[in-house]
């Protein structure tokens, strides 16, 4: 994996450039990086893939819904107390939570 410093007049770089690129950049705990896609699916999704994809859409509604809902609201504080608890276990308190209703 390649590592992109960026300076002016480039200050951030996301995705691919085109469909058709196997390349894309990413920032990741505040680095970014250039990755390469090798040996993409191109087949229908199964039936297992399709249940993790609606997991993922759902969890993820309802990370959106509790980081909404922001300090002061239960379900928040309570994520925000286990999430200060426990440093190192994720690098932001959306991808704890997400962690935590995932399992």
């Amino acid at each position: 994996m390649s590592k992109a410093t960026l300076a002016f007049p480039v200050e951030a770089l996301q995705g691919k450039v085109n469909k058709q690129d196997s390349a894309y950049f990413a920032k990741r705990n505040g680095r970014y990086y250039l990755n390469r896609i090798v040996n993409p699916y191109t087949g229908d999704p199964t039936v297992t893939q399709l249940d993790i994809q609606d997991k993922f859409k759902t969890v993820t509604q309802q990370v959106s819904r509790i980081m909404k809902l922001g300090p002061g609201s239960d379900q928040y504080d309570l994520y925000k107390a286990e999430y200060d608890k426990n440093p190192g276990k994720a690098t932001s308190l959306r991808g704890y939570i997400f962690a935590k209703l995932w399992e």
